[in-house]
């Protein structure tokens, strides 16, 4: 055997860092109970994990080698809700059925709803999928992005310094190219508006005040998004149980951040997530609250460190509290109005924003991931040459190379005059 029991009722430790031990023994100890587990009920766990198809693998694996079922089926019924095993009277956590019962309330309510409701509408209009079916749109996808590198290698190729004629596209192999893009990019949307209503089905579990239906419906299709770009069909899993992993994490980010007050880096919310699950843990372990040694001890951070991001665990305010003792004036009522709250402003952030991922798309898929970490395009703060080349496990200057070439590049490409329209319009 290569791992080893952590000694409670022969349950093996997390799979993966970042996932808490408690989270971690109540999954396994309720799989064993119903001898099976959902992927909604995994990805419970894992919201300060980096997803990845290795990742849920791994996990997967793991969750099996306790002799659990893992239940790959994630399809919606013709009302759009998800169809799920009935569960078994009395198995399912009493918190879970509660917390799933109000959301499911709350999400019919809300000043926003006809907008809502007229979306559902729409989407559910849209027809679903087989397996077979998004298969063959993964396919189509993949096929479209060879036929873009391909086109961008010969493009690169005349354009370099050599200058060799015998680099060119024939008129009927380009055009045959651009039909293949055009073919995956047509795919991609269409796998994507036909699990719109898996995201609506899943966004309902997380509405709360904070975060009203449409903020989850939007935040759940940024992961749905992330899931076709990163799905890899010969993997075998079928695509609505792998997009459920990314559509569930991205929302439960999303809400995470809206229920603070102070906006804080998405790293450093899953930082203080991880410093609170350790410390819930060895307050059940130590039957008392435990010391920032301990704690610190436990996820292997530093004391001053797991000292402040719990002071900023804390730290808020609520915006109805009087600014002062002698003022009716509220805490809210001081705080300057957010500056991209001008319509004009965000318009034009979301056109630039389009551009720059049209831009992008046309590059290599490894220059374009340094360019997103070092400009911070996914809505990430930028990244130094440094941290890039850690990441990438490159030289600082050959980081500096692949963005001053990158850049050149754009302004040659087609991607690139939708950057050019937009500065000069």
């Amino acid at each position: 055997m290569g791992s080893t029991s952590d000694g409670v009722s022969g349950i093996l430790p997390p799979p993966a860092r970042g996932i808490a031990l408690s989270d971690w023994r109540e999954l396994i100890d309720h799989g064993r109970r119903r001898g099976r587990l959902l992927a909604e009920e995994i990805v419970d766990v894992l919201h300060d994990v980096e997803l990845s198809a290795e990742l849920i693998d791994t996990v997967r694996r793991a969750i099996e080698d306790h002799g659990i079922a893992v239940e790959q089926s994630f399809d919606l019924d013709e009302s759009g809700e998800l169809r799920r095993p009935l569960i078994e009277s009395g198995l399912e956590p009493p918190a879970r059925a509660k917390r799933r019962q109000a959301n499911r309330t709350a999400s019919v309510d809300g000043p926003d709803q006809d907008a809502v409701r007229l979306y559902m509408y729409e989407i559910s209009q849209i027809p679903l999928l087989d397996a077979e079916g998004e298969r063959h749109l993964a396919r189509l996808i993949e096929a479209g992005h060879d036929a873009q590198r391909m086109l961008l290698a010969r493009t690169s190729d005349v354009t370099g310094d050599e200058n060799d004629s015998n680099g060119e596209l024939s008129f009927a192999e380009s055009r045959r190219l651009r039909r293949a893009v055009d073919a995956g990019e047509r795919a991609r949307q269409q796998l994507i508006t036909s699990n719109l209503r898996l995201v609506v089905s899943i966004a309902k579990r997380f509405v709360r005040p904070s975060m009203p239906l449409a903020d989850a419906i939007q935040s759940g299709n940024i992961g749905l998004m992330k899931a076709v770009e990163r799905f890899n069909h010969t993997r075998g899993f079928k695509f609505s149980t792998y997009a459920t992993w990314w559509i569930r994490q991205s929302i439960s980010r999303a809400v995470a951040e809206e229920s603070r007050n102070i906006r804080l880096p998405a790293h450093t919310v899953e930082h203080i997530q991880r410093i609170q699950r350790s410390q819930r843990d060895l307050i059940q372990k130590l039957q008392r609250e435990p010391t920032i040694a301990e704690i610190a001890s436990a996820v292997g951070d530093d004391i001053d460190q797991v000292a402040e991001l719990l002071h900023l665990a804390s730290d808020t305010t609520s915006l109805d509290q009087p600014a002062r003792d002698d003022t009716d004036i509220t805490v809210g009522d001081s705080v300057a109005a957010d500056a991209s709250s001008d319509p004009t402003d965000s318009i034009e952030r979301d056109i630039l924003r389009e551009a720059v991922r049209l831009a992008l798309g046309d590059l290599p898929e490894r220059e374009q991931e340094v360019m997103r970490m070092r400009f911070g395009i996914d809505g990430d703060d930028g990244a130094t040459l440094e941290e890039v080349g850690q990441a990438f496990n490159i030289t600082r200057e050959r980081v500096r190379q692949i963005e001053v070439r990158t850049l050149i590049r754009l302004r040659h490409m087609a991607g690139g005059r939708a950057l050019r329209d937009f500065v000069q319009g």
